[in-house]
């Protein structure tokens, strides 16, 4: 895999534990309007705006890696290099 390719990974990791954080932020707003759970010192809403905020740095980061990777690896390929190709077909000869 090329520096791209893991940093595009990397990126994709850090959209799911942003999407994760979103849906934790929405069972605490169903906990709150379920009267399962009660806050002291927040509001609701609270969670909303961070839910929403968590959901769509989420929706970038999973949908616009690729784009964000090339941004900051513009002369990296994600073609395999000549070795990774000789690698994987041993018996073809060049």
């Amino acid at each position: 895999m090329t520096p791209r390719d893991w940093f595009t990974l990397v990126l994709r990791y850090f959209g799911i534990t942003e999407a994760l954080a979103g849906l934790n932020d929405a069972i605490g707003v169903f906990a709150v309007h379920a009267q399962w759970q009660s806050l002291l010192h927040s509001q609701p809403t609270n969670y909303v705006a961070y839910g929403i905020v968590h959901v769509l740095l989420a929706v970038w980061l999973l949908f616009m890696a690729p784009q964000i990777a090339r941004f900051f690896y513009p002369g990296a390929t994600n073609k395999p290099s000549e070795l990774q190709q000789s690698q994987a077909n041993p018996n073809e000869k060049p």
